[in-house]
Order: structure tokens, then C-alpha cells, then sequence
């Protein structure tokens, strides 16, 4: 499988998949553009792994994905930049969430915004039961 900056892959000895997200250069792991292009890329190469399942787990220990880079919102020029960018999340979480495999999401601390919804595109999700861990759309409240 191809290497990527954000994610790593690791075949494991019951021919589970484990994708790990890792967003290099940051403590926290946040969705831009480069990281969907990315996953997209990864989610495509996945039939040919033919792995009987999929899990979607961090690389970070403070949490699974805490949401869309807000650091990047301002370089966003106008509304359809915007536009764009929301519907490349989309895209990316559609693809994922039609892999033939079951799919799991691995969450660990703040599950939020756009890591809440890579998680729902998946088939199942499991989560630590402490009080770190919390899942939401916050973009509500913007």
C-alpha cells in the first residue's frame, strides 16, 4: 500500500486492516484538505489489501479526530471554497462508508465535527467509556 504523510496501514496477523491517523507536525489530529485527499486515496487501494475488516484508530493519545482544521478556515476565500471543501468530506466519507468489509471506528478522547462523521460512515464504532471521551457536532453552535 502506498505510504502517506497522515495515515499509516498495518495488516495485521487475522487480515484486519488498521488505518491510523496520524496528522504529522500537529498534537491533534484535524481534517484539511490534504488529509481527505489523502484517506480518499487509501480508502480506493483498500480492495486490494482484501482485508476481512477495517479499523479506523488514532495515532494521537489525547483523541481520535477533533474535527475540520479551523487554523485553515481562514484561507478559505469565499463560500464556495467552502462549499468545496464540505463536499469533499462528504465524497471521502461516502466512499468509505460503501467498503464491503465492516468497518470500525477505534475512539479514544474528543471524537468531534468531521472525525464524529468519519466514525458514523463506519459500520461500527467503539469507544473508551472515561470521562476524556466525548462525541458531538459542535458546528452547530458556529
Amino acid at each position: 500500500m502506498k505510504e502517506y504523510k497522515h495515515w499509516r496501514t498495518e495488516l495485521d496477523s487475522d487480515n484486519i486492516l488498521w488505518v491510523i491517523f496520524d496528522r504529522a507536525d500537529k498534537s491533534v489530529n484535524a481534517l484539511n484538505s490534504e488529509v481527505l485527499d489523502e484517506l480518499n486515496s487509501l480508502i480506493d487501494q483498500i480492495p486490494q489489501q482484501s482485508p476481512k475488516g477495517v479499523i479506523f484508530a488514532s495515532g494521537k493519545d489525547n483523541g481520535f479526530i477533533a474535527g475540520a482544521d479551523i487554523e485553515r478556515f481562514p484561507e478559505l476565500a469565499n463560500i464556495n471554497q467552502a462549499i468545496t471543501f464540505l463536499r469533499q468530506g462528504q465524497k471521502v466519507f461516502s466512499k468509505l462508508e460503501a467498503i464491503l468489509v465492516p468497518t470500525v471506528a477505534m475512539i479514544n478522547g474528543f471524537c468531534m465535527g468531521g472525525g464524529c462523521e468519519l466514525a458514523l460512515a463506519c459500520d461500527y464504532r467503539v469507544a473508551l467509556e472515561d470521562d476524556k471521551t466525548k462525541i458531538g457536532l459542535p458546528e452547530v453552535k458556529l
